[in-house]
């Protein structure tokens, strides 16, 4: 699971032609409520990147997500919500509470777009769909998913190693994972 969590934690850099603004095409997010006094773009020469928050039928874990994030108060928050699978009733409530988490619990000044899907498309294209409805608006995005507790520092962080890494051709992705020492130990000839 070490691999699920870096991946979990994955954060794209877009060098793609398309991402100049040529083929962006109207995406699936609902724009929410912008509050037109906090609009940050640069702070203290930090540019500030979007942050995608990927959750599916986990309220609780999804609570705990967003009040980890909301120490942070990322300006532009990207929500998707992946559908109940066919046939689930249980699915169906809980993603119906996940969204009311979201309404009741991203309360900090931002943008929010949120896109709940009503269809279910399954853990892998769920989180592709999402990262590249993203990156058809942005050159950059910071992917968190529901079950990620983040750090106060994790999104000034991510944002400022974007910054630095943004023109190496050579520089994919950038994680935010921290190894719990109780859980994983490093070798200790590790350099």
């Amino acid at each position: 699971t070490l691999q699920k969590n870096i991946w979990f934690l994955l954060v794209l850099i877009w060098w793609s032609c398309c991402q100049n603004g040529k083929n962006r095409k109207h995406n699936c997010f609902r724009r929410g409520v912008v509050n037109k006094d906090f609009v940050i773009l640069k702070t203290d020469t930090i540019i500030m990147h979007p942050l995608l928050l990927i959750c599916f039928n986990r309220p609780e874990h999804t609570r705990r997500t967003i009040d980890a994030l909301r120490v942070q108060h990322p300006p532009l928050v990207y929500v998707f919500q992946d559908g109940p699978r066919q046939n689930n009733e249980s699915d169906r409530e809980k993603c119906r509470q996940v969204r009311q988490v979201i309404e009741d619990s991203v309360d900090w000044p931002c943008e929010l777009h949120t896109s709940f899907s009503e269809v279910n498309r399954g853990c892998r294209d769920a989180i592709i769909f999402a990262i590249t409805e993203v990156l058809k608006l942005h050159e950059s995005v910071i992917v968190v998913e529901d079950d990620i507790i983040t750090s106060p520092a994790f999104y000034t962080y991510m944002c400022k190693a974007l910054e630095h890494y943004k023109d190496r051709k050579t520089v994919f992705s950038i994680s935010g994972h921290s190894h719990s020492p109780n859980r994983f130990q490093v070798p200790t000839d590790y350099p």
